[in-house]
């Protein structure tokens, strides 16, 4: 009752203030007002007289921790602006990163769909869990269709028995189940299954799915974990928060999607109604009442970035002579990927941006790191000062006591000795097993501008750092330093990550694009691959 009051009372409002009332549409609208403080003063009484606190002070109410249909029209202002902002797809994921956006499966707001192909493609054995279908499925049949993707499709209202799905052209899989967050049969038999359920034996990134189940949406979505997120590809939802039966609150649903956004990125959205008229549940002036969102995972699209972050920009001869003739290819780090050096730079002393006197610094876990040091020393008279980060050796500095504390001795230790050294005079090489990413992030620009050259072998699987972390720390080199070389074990250059068949380690070489002039203008950037 209060319910249709309050509504009612709302659409007065709406009324007068579009000026489709008569003359008194402004004793109306204020009537409508007085009406809508009224039933909202009584709910707070009859709640504080039925919920009584013994240990909290009465408390007003905040009406975005109360159910949607109390929310005046300031307050679906508020959140409306704060849903355009957590669905908005930023500006790093665009179709060329994607290898093209396919939308094809889409039918209308209802019904959205915006899938990275890349993603799709590069997925070893995937699957597609589709919750929510009553008799038709475009989601699933597109991805069977155009992509052989097997799915299988879960619905406990509208089961086998009345189901007119079509065949597929790859096996697919019809389950009379209903999502929830706990395993259960209702009192007509129903039965419903949690998704952790289903994607328990998945491998990471392995799995695309579509949840479309009517407002049950951010009780499922907020009992899922972390790990059933990363098991995720792709994931596609149709959000609501007018059905009659909701009672979510815009704090709940916004921190759902917000906790979204830590391992996803927006593809694309389609709102129902109009951004324009304002997000409520008022359809009579065509107010945005749902919408559907599509997420890709960022890991996912780790290895288009880490493409782009590491791509030699020069090829053949004007790569030579950027590095002054030739590489010296005669280092490799602990995983077996070689690292590169500009021999000309570091052997004749008049060449663009060298030093005076130049200084190694090896930062390494292996014996093969370790032999950084001698060969610098007889092949071009570098004194290098080698740190490990595991057993010490006769002529090195040990700096990782601890695993708790092995990040900050490393970053205060390199920090220390880097700004002791003039400006790019510094030969690094880095060989830390998963401890690169938090170093390459915690060093000021003053500390990276002392470095001439620089190897780095990262390591994607450690569990020291996030793939974002790992993104981070090779756009920021990017910036600042030319990429000379790159060298993967395997050459699946778009498949970097964990799983079998997936690029888990690669070694990159930089030298720095400042010259003599404090200008970042080393050699002239050729246009992107």
């Amino acid at each position: 009752v209060f319910k249709q009051v309050v509504l009612g009372a709302r659409l007065r409002m709406r009324r007068a203030q579009l000026g489709r009332t008569t003359a008194d549409g402004a004793g109306t609208m204020q009537g409508a007002a007085r009406t809508l403080r009224l039933i909202q003063a009584v709910v707070v009484v009859v709640a504080a007289l039925r919920f009584p606190s013994a240990t909290a002070a009465p408390q007003e109410l905040v009406l975005e921790n109360q159910p949607f249909f109390f929310l005046s029209t300031s307050d679906w202002g508020r959140f409306g602006s704060s849903l355009e902002r957590v669905t908005r797809s930023p500006k790093e994921i665009t179709d060329v990163r994607c290898n093209g956006i396919d939308s094809t499966a889409s039918r209308g707001s209802g019904a959205a769909y915006y899938w990275c192909i890349g993603v799709i493609l590069g997925t070893p054995n995937p699957i597609g869990l589709s919750y929510g279908i009553q008799n038709w499925d475009t989601w699933s049949r597109y991805l069977a269709e155009q992509y052989q993707v097997p799915t299988r499709l879960f619905d406990c209202f509208t089961t086998t028995k009345d189901a007119v799905i079509d065949q597929y052209p790859v096996p697919f899989e019809r389950v009379n189940e209903c999502l929830d967050v706990t395993a259960h049969t209702d009192d007509e038999g129903r039965k419903f299954n949690t998704i952790s359920s289903q994607l328990a034996s998945r491998e990471p990134l392995s799995t695309f799915v579509k949840i479309d189940i009517e407002g049950m949406e951010w009780t499922v979505l907020e009992a899922m974990s972390d790990e059933d997120f990363s098991k995720i590809a792709l994931l596609d939802l149709e959000i609501h928060w007018c059905l009659t039966m909701q009672t979510d609150t815009p704090a709940r649903v916004l921190a759902v999607l917000k906790r979204l956004l830590q391992q996803f990125a927006v593809v694309g959205r389609l709102a129902e109604g109009d951004w324009l008229t304002g997000v409520g549940c008022d359809q009579t002036v065509h107010q945005t009442t749902m919408m559907s969102v599509s997420y890709v995972n960022k890991a996912a699209m780790f290895g288009r970035i880490v493409l782009e972050t590491t791509a030699v920009r020069v090829w053949g001869s004007v790569n030579l002579k950027a590095c002054g003739g030739w590489h010296d290819r005669n280092l490799t780090s602990a995983a077996g990927q070689k690292f590169s050096l500009c021999s000309g730079y570091l052997a004749n002393p008049q060449k663009w941006h060298r030093a005076e006197v130049l200084t190694g610094l090896a930062l390494v876990t292996s014996s093969e790191g370790r032999k950084v040091a001698p060969h610098l020393l007889d092949t071009y008279g570098i004194v290098v000062a080698v740190l490990t980060c595991g057993s010490g050796t006769a002529g090195s500095a040990e700096i990782c006591p601890t695993v708790a504390t092995a990040e900050t001795d490393v970053l205060t230790e390199v920090t220390n000795r880097l700004m002791a050294a003039p400006p790019l005079s510094v030969v690094m090489v880095l060989d830390l097993t998963g401890l690169e990413s938090g170093l390459l992030l915690g060093l000021s620009d003053d500390a990276l501008d002392r470095i001439h050259s620089l190897a780095v072998a990262f390591d994607f699987c450690s569990t020291a750092h996030s793939y974002q972390s790992i993104a981070k720390g090779l756009r920021r080199l990017q910036k600042r330093f030319l990429v000379i070389a790159t060298d993967m074990a395997q050459g699946v250059k778009r498949r970097c990550g964990c799983l079998e068949g997936q690029q888990r380690y690669i070694t990159v070489s930089y030298i720095n694009k400042r010259g003599r002039n404090g200008k970042y203008n080393l050699y002239p950037m050729t246009p992107p691959l």
